[in-house]
């Protein structure tokens, strides 16, 4: 069990704050080439180096080592990574998501179109043009009306992984440990939303009830104000997209870092019919 000590504030400016970055794509494809021998399938090669982003290069180093004793194909390695970053990622309240067995979701033709552009956005040629990725997305309305399903279908229609991260779960037992959870979190989306990703998290509002009252000592404040930084600058192509149901719990700073907001409410006649012939054709 890790221990932490709460210094004196007048401390903070004589203590060196050193920050290790993780690894870039070309050296992750580095660490990988020394493990790697059979290099002939391109495409599953560059799905192992995809999916050990995200890893410090010493714990992915020893973690390939470890695994090359023991696995006979990159399949097998890469899923063998992505086993240990879920064991990994699960104590911390965060989770790769798998797809959903369903195609799309009925009667959100919008969102449809949103995420279109959102998938063209992250083509080569969008860069060269100057055209940037959305921020993030907010889905709001009433519970049972398909906005986590939405979300998740988000990932897919890109073709992105998707991360789900619990908000209260990125708190520790201190300040200390709180802000490194959401530093070495926001470090870990950044590393693997170079290609695209989407940030998925569930009931967002939940996690800021209380959200104006000093009763943590101002700790849900530094939190949101640095999620707030990272939206704003960060470079990464990483689609934030949050599920609502009371979207006034949220600071109104935090809701002007989103690009979207959209309802997501009941469906009409048209949507119900859409949802019927999609669970039919499904069946």
């Amino acid at each position: 069990m890790e221990n932490y000590v709460e210094l004196p504030p007048e401390l903070i400016p004589l203590i060196p704050v050193i920050n290790y970055a993780l690894p870039s794509i070309t050296e992750v494809r580095q660490a990988t080439n020394k493990f790697t021998l059979n290099t002939s399938n391109k495409n599953e090669l560059e799905r192992l180096i995809l999916t050990c982003l995200g890893l410090s290069l010493g714990e992915l180093e020893m973690l390939l080592s470890r695994l090359s004793g023991f696995v006979h194909t990159l399949e097998e390695m890469t899923d063998a990574v992505l086993t240990y970053k879920n064991s990994k990622l699960k104590g911390q309240g965060i989770e790769f998501i798998n797809e959903p067995d369903v195609p799309k979701a009925g009667g959100l033709d919008l969102l449809e179109e949103i995420l279109e552009r959102a998938a063209v956005l992250l083509k080569p040629e969008a860069k060269k043009h100057n055209l940037s990725f959305p921020k993030g997305m907010i889905l709001w309305g009433p519970p049972g009306t398909g906005k986590s399903l939405s979300a998740k279908l988000a990932a897919k229609k890109m073709g992105v992984p998707m991360v789900a991260a619990d908000w209260s779960g990125l708190r520790g037992a201190t300040a200390y440990e709180s802000r490194k959870n959401l530093r070495e979190f926001l470090q870990f989306c950044d590393a693997n939303g170079e290609h695209g990703l989407v940030l998925y998290f569930d009931d967002f509002d939940k996690g800021f009830a209380g959200f104006d009252s000093d009763n943590d000592g101002g700790i849900s404040r530094q939190l949101a104000g640095k999620f707030l930084t990272w939206m704003q600058e960060r470079t990464s192509q990483v689609l934030v997209m949050a599920t609502v149901n009371r979207l006034e719990f949220l600071p109104p700073e935090l809701v002007r870092r989103f690009d979207e907001i959209i309802f997501v409410d009941l469906p009409h006649a048209g949507a119900r019919y859409e949802i019927l012939v999609l669970r039919y054709l499904a069946c």
